[in-house]
C-alpha cells in the first residue's frame, strides 16, 4: 500500500508480555467496529475461508498461487490446519450460551494461532478481531486488524480503527491534534476519504471540548465534504447549524444533507416532513411524509399511531377536511362490520362470545378522535360530532374504570395514576368545549369529580374558560383563558372567542401561532382550516416556504424507489466455486454486494447497505438420506468498507459451511447430499418476540425463523452434490494401511473416516471393538511420525476419551508425548500443546500443564490458564463434552436477532 502513514502503523507491533496478561478493561468505543457476537456464537464470524496451507488471496488484494479446485482432493490435514483450528476455536465458543470475555479469550487466542497457520486468510484474521475485541483485548485486536490490512489493504473499517486506536494512545490533546493533522492534511491525502471523513469528526469533537470553535467549524466541515455518507457528521451540522440560525430554509438544506448520508431513515423523512409543513409547504411534506411511513411500516409492520395521527393531519392539510371524515369513518365502519359479523356467526355455530370484541368497543384512539371531531365541527356536521364524542366517552369511561382498578393494586403509583387520570379527563372536557356543545356535563363531571377527590379542585380550574366558552360567554371564557400559560387547546379556546367577538385579526395571529408551533397535528390543521375560511389561506404558504417547496423538489425521486423497491440500490450475487464435492471437501461460495444506487451509501448493520448476511443451508438433511444433527446457518459480516460507492462492490470468498454444520459435514463423511445455500441479506424473526410468546402454533411451525428485512436480499446457489467419502466403505484394514502410507491426502481421508466411524450410531457404520484398538494403536504411531502441524490437526479431527472411550489410550499417549518431548528436549511444540489443551485434557491438575514452563508463546499460557479454569469450574471445553453429536452442536445458535 502506497500510504506510508499507514504502513508505518501495519509495521507497528505491541510487544507481547511473557507472562500471563489478564483480562483487560473494553477497547475505547470506535463506532466504526460491528460487534457481532452472535456471529462468533453460530460458528463463523465473518466466514472464515478454507485455509489449504499454499497462499490464499484475499478477495479484494493481489492474487496469488492457489491450488487448482480439480485437485482439491489431494488436501492434506496439514494444509486444511488453519481452517480446522478456527472451527475449533468456534465450537468451543459455541458450548457457551451466554459467553464471557474469557471465553472470547480463549477464542482468539485460537484464532490467533490459525491465523499464523494461515497467514494469507483473511477470514480468519478479521474473526481473531471479533473476538479478541469481545474479550476486551485492545492489543491483539490492533496486531488482528494490521493482519487484515496487509491481506486486504481496501479494507478501510479496518484502517479507521488501526488510526483511531493509535491516535487515542497518545495522553494530551496536543499530541492527538497533531496526529489528526498529519491524517487530515497532504501526508495523508492518499487515505480512503471514508476514513479521514470519521477522523475528521474525531477532530472536530476534540476542538470543540478544547474551545476551539473555529477549528471544530473547519474539521466539520472537512468531515462533510470528504464523505456524504458520513451521516454523523451530517447530523451534528445540522444540529449545529441549526442552532446558529433560525433559518427554515438553511435547516431544511442540511436535512436534505442528512437523508443523503442514510436515505432509509424514517426519522430524518419525518423530520423534513416537519420542517416544510411548519413553513405550509404541504405537497412535499406529504411526500417525505409518506416515506417516513413505508419505512416504519417496513421496520414494524405496522404504522405508529402517533404517525397515523400525523398522517390524517397532512391529508387534512392537503385535501381539505371534508376529504377526512368519509374515510375515517369508512375504516372503522368497517372494523364495527367485521367485529359485528364474527359475533353473529359464533352465535348461529352456538360457540360462547365472551372473548370477541363488541363492535362498540371498536374506536379510534385519542388523537384520531380528535381529528374526526374537529373536522366534523369544522364541516357543521352536528350529528357526527355528537356520535364522535360519544366515542370519546365511552373510551374515557373504560380508561377510567382501568385507573381505578389500577390505583387499588399494591405499589400503585399513586401519583402517576391521578396525573393520567387528568390528562384524559381534561382532554374530553376540552374537546367537548371546543365544539361548543354539552356545557352542563362539562360543569357537572367537574362537580362530581371534585367531590369525589376534592384535590382535583385547584388542577380542573384549568377547564374554567372551556366551560364558558361551551355557554357562550365569550369575553369571560378569554379572560380566564388568557390567565393559563399558552397551550395548544387553550389558544383554541382564545382564538374561537376571538372570532365570535368579532376580532378576526387576533383571532388570525392566534390560528397563525398555532399553525406553526403544532403543524402536524389537529391544531395545526384546525388552524389551517379556519384560516381559509377567514379569507387569509395565503398566508399558510410563507415565503420561505415557497423556497422550500422547489428545494424539496430538486430531492432526486429515487431516493422514494429505495423505498418501494429493495433491488433498485443495492445487488446481491453469489457464485459457487464447483456444483460437485467429493472426498469431504469443504464447498466455497462467493458473495457479491454492490452499490447500485447513483451515490455513494455507508454500509454496515445499521446503514442503507447492511453487511449482516445470513448463509443458510438448505435441504442437507431428508427423509431419505440419514444426516443427523441440526445443521446451522452461518453469519457473514461484509463490513469490510465504510461505504461503496457507485458500481462498487464487495466481493469475498468463503467457506459456505458454518463452523457446526462442517463438523456434522465431517462426522457423516458417508451421506451423499443434495443441496444448495439461501443467502439472507439483513436478516430478523419471521414473527417478533410478542407475537412468538402469544402464539399457539407449533414452535417448530414454518412462521418461526429467520427472513429477510422487506429491504433485504435474498439469493441462492444452484443445487450442488455432495457425495460421499469412500474411505468411509473401506475396512479397519485398508484404513489402518492409509495411516501407515506416504500419502498425507490419504491420511486425511482415512483420519476423517476412522473419527465418524467411532462416533457413529449406525451398528452397521460403527468400528466393532477389536477394530477401534487396532486403529487406535495405527493412530498413535502415526502420530508418533509426522510432524507437529498435521498432529495438531488431528488432535482437531479425532474423537476423545469422552466421545469415545477406547480414544483414552491415545489422549494418554498424547499427553505422554508432549511431557517426554518437554522434559528429554525441554522444547514444547507451542500448537500442538494447545490443540492437547483443549482437546485431550479434563483434568485441572493434569501433568501436561508442567509443560509450559517450556512454551515462551503468551497465547498458548493463557490458553491454558482459561483450560485450567474452566475445568475447576465444571465448564464444558472441547476436550470433556460428550459422548453423541448434540453435545458438540448445543440446542440455542447463540444468533442475535
Amino acid at each position: 500500500m502506497s500510504m506510508n502513514l499507514i504502513k508505518s502503523l501495519i509495521s507497528s507491533r505491541t510487544t507481547p508480555s511473557p507472562h500471563r496478561v489478564p483480562i483487560r478493561p473494553s477497547m475505547p468505543t470506535l463506532p466504526t467496529i460491528p460487534i457481532m457476537a452472535g456471529a462468533l456464537m453460530l460458528g463463523v464470524l465473518g466466514g472464515s475461508a478454507i485455509s489449504s496451507g499454499l497462499p490464499q488471496p484475499s478477495q479484494e488484494s493481489t492474487p496469488t498461487q492457489e491450488m487448482d479446485p480439480k485437485d482439491r482432493s489431494s488436501l492434506t490435514l496439514e494444509q486444511e490446519l488453519g481452517w480446522v483450528l478456527s472451527r475449533a476455536a468456534i465450537l468451543d465458543l459455541r458450548l457457551h450460551e451466554s459467553p464471557s470475555p474469557m471465553d472470547y479469550e480463549l477464542t482468539a487466542c485460537l484464532l490467533s494461532l490459525a491465523s499464523d497457520v494461515a497467514p494469507q486468510d483473511v477470514e480468519i484474521a478479521r474473526d481473531m478481531v471479533q473476538a479478541a475485541w469481545l474479550s476486551g483485548d485492545q492489543d491483539m485486536a490492533l496486531e488482528a486488524t494490521r493482519r487484515v490490512i496487509r491481506l486486504d489493504p481496501k479494507d478501510s473499517v479496518a484502517q479507521l480503527r488501526l488510526i483511531s486506536a493509535n491516535i487515542n494512545k497518545k495522553q494530551t490533546v496536543e499530541e492527538r491534534m497533531a496526529l489528526y493533522a498529519r491524517f487530515l492534511g497532504d501526508t495523508g491525502a492518499s487515505i480512503d476519504p471514508a476514513v479521514r471523513s470519521r477522523l475528521a469528526l474525531d477532530a472536530a469533537l476534540l476542538e470543540r471540548e478544547a474551545g476551539n470553535t473555529d477549528g471544530f467549524i473547519r474539521r466539520l466541515q472537512q468531515a462533510t465534504q470528504l464523505d456524504i455518507t458520513n451521516k454523523a457528521a451530517a447530523s451534528l451540522a445540522a444540529q449545529y447549524y441549526s442552532s446558529l440560525r433560525n433559518d427554515p430554509v438553511t435547516i431544511l438544506d442540511y436535512q436534505i444533507r442528512l437523508l443523503k448520508a442514510d436515505p432509509l431513515d424514517a426519522n430524518v423523512h419525518l423530520t423534513i416532513a416537519r420542517i416544510l409543513a411548519v413553513q405550509g409547504a404541504m405537497e412535499p411534506a406529504q411526500r417525505f411524509l409518506n416515506n417516513a411511513i413505508e419505512l416504519f411500516r417496513l421496520d414494524t409492520g405496522r404504522t405508529p399511531d402517533q404517525i397515523e395521527e400525523i398522517r390524517v393531519a397532512v391529508d387534512w392539510r392537503v385535501n381539505g377536511q371534508e376529504e377526512v371524515m368519509p374515510k375515517l369513518t369508512a375504516t372503522l365502519n368497517e372494523q364495527r362490520n367485521a367485529a359485528q359479523s364474527l359475533i353473529d356467526s359464533y352465535t348461529e355455530q352456538q360457540l360462547p362470545t365472551e372473548g370477541l370484541t363488541p363492535p362498540e368497543e371498536i374506536v379510534y384512539n385519542l388523537g384520531i378522535n380528535k381529528m374526526r371531531l374537529l373536522a366534523a365541527h369544522s364541516a357543521d356536521d352536528t350529528e357526527a360530532v355528537r356520535s364522535i364524542l360519544t366515542d370519546m366517552s365511552g373510551v374515557f369511561d373504560r380508561e377510567k374504570k382501568a385507573i381505578l382498578d389500577a390505583s387499588i393494586m399494591r405499589g400503585a403509583d399513586i401519583n402517576a395514576l391521578f396525573g393520567q387520570y387528568i390528562s384524559r379527563f381534561v382532554d374530553l372536557q376540552s374537546m367537548r368545549a371546543v365544539v361548543g356543545l354539552d356545557a352542563d356535563r362539562i360543569r357537572a363531571d367537574v362537580a362530581s369529580s371534585v367531590e369525589q377527590l376534592p384535590a382535583l379542585a385547584t388542577p380542573l380550574l384549568y377547564i374554567e374558560p372551556m366551560a364558558l366558552y361551551a355557554e357562550g360567554k365569550f369575553e369571560q371564557s378569554l379572560a380566564e383563558a388568557r390567565r393559563f400559560e399558552s397551550a395548544p387547546v387553550m389558544d383554541l379556546i382564545i382564538a374561537q372567542c376571538l372570532e365570535r367577538l368579532n376580532r378576526g385579526d387576533e383571532a388570525i395571529e392566534i390560528y397563525t401561532r398555532l399553525l406553526r408551533t403544532n403543524p402536524l397535528n389537529v391544531y395545526g390543521a384546525f388552524a389551517d382550516t379556519r384560516l381559509h375560511s377567514l379569507g387569509v389561506g395565503d398566508r399558510v404558504l410563507t415565503a420561505a416556504g415557497q423556497q422550500m417547496k422547489l428545494i424539496a423538489q430538486r430531492v432526486p425521486g429515487w431516493i422514494d424507489q429505495m423505498i418501494t423497491r429493495q433491488g433498485s440500490f443495492l445487488y446481491m450475487g453469489v457464485e459457487l466455486d464447483q456444483r460437485v464435492y467429493r472426498d469431504a471437501e469443504q464447498p466455497k461460495i462467493t458473495v457479491r454486494l454492490q452499490n447500485t444506487a447513483p451515490i455513494p451509501l455507508g454500509v454496515g448493520p445499521s446503514s442503507p447497505i447492511d453487511s449482516r448476511i445470513l448463509v443458510e443451508p438448505v435441504g442437507v438433511m431428508t427423509p431419505h438420506n440419514g444426516f443427523q444433527g441440526k445443521t446451522r446457518a452461518k453469519v457473514l459480516q461484509l463490513d469490510h468498507r465504510i461505504r461503496l460507492m457507485p458500481r462498487e462492490e464487495i466481493r469475498v470468498e468463503i467457506v459456505a459451511d458454518s463452523a457446526t454444520t462442517d463438523w456434522l459435514m465431517d462426522q457423516q463423511p458417508s451421506v451423499s447430499v443434495r443441496q444448495r445455500w439461501r443467502l439472507i441479506q439483513s436478516y430478523r424473526p419471521r414473527v417478533s418476540d410478542a407475537l412468538a410468546n402469544q402464539a399457539q402454533a407449533d414452535p417448530n411451525a414454518s412462521i418461526y425463523g429467520l427472513t429477510n428485512s422487506p429491504l433485504g436480499l435474498t439469493a441462492e446457489t444452484p443445487v450442488v452434490q455432495r457425495i460421499g467419502l469412500n474411505a468411509t466403505r473401506e475396512d479397519a484394514t485398508r484404513l489402518i494401511s492409509m495411516l501407515a502410507g506416504s500419502d498425507p491426502a490419504a491420511r486425511r481421508r482415512a483420519l476423517i473416516a476412522i473419527s465418524a466411524r467411532m462416533r457413529s450410531n449406525d451398528d452397521a457404520m460403527r468400528l466393532g471393538a477389536p477394530e477401534i484398538d487396532s486403529v487406535i494403536a495405527a493412530i498413535m504411531e502415526t502420530y508418533t511420525r509426522v510432524g507437529p502441524n498435521e498432529r495438531a490437526a488431528m488432535l482437531l479431527t479425532l474423537p476423545q476419551r469422552h466421545q469415545v472411550p477406547q480414544m483414552i489410550s491415545f489422549d494418554d499417549h498424547v499427553a505422554a508425548s508432549v511431557l517426554s518431548e518437554s522434559l528429554i528436549d525441554a522444547t514444547t511444540d507451542p500448537l500442538v500443546l494447545a490443540c492437547a489443551l483443549l482437546t485431550r485434557t479434563d483434568d485441572p491438575e493434569a501433568p501436561i500443564f508442567e509443560t509450559l514452563a517450556n512454551v515462551a508463546d503468551e497465547r498458548v499460557q493463557r490458553i491454558a490458564g482459561i483450560v485450567r479454569a474452566r475445568l475447576l469450574n465444571d465448564q464444558p471445553l472441547l476436550g470433556t463434552v460428550g459422548p453423541g453429536l448434540e453435545a458438540m452442536t448445543p440446542s440455542f445458535d447463540g444468533l442475535e436477532l
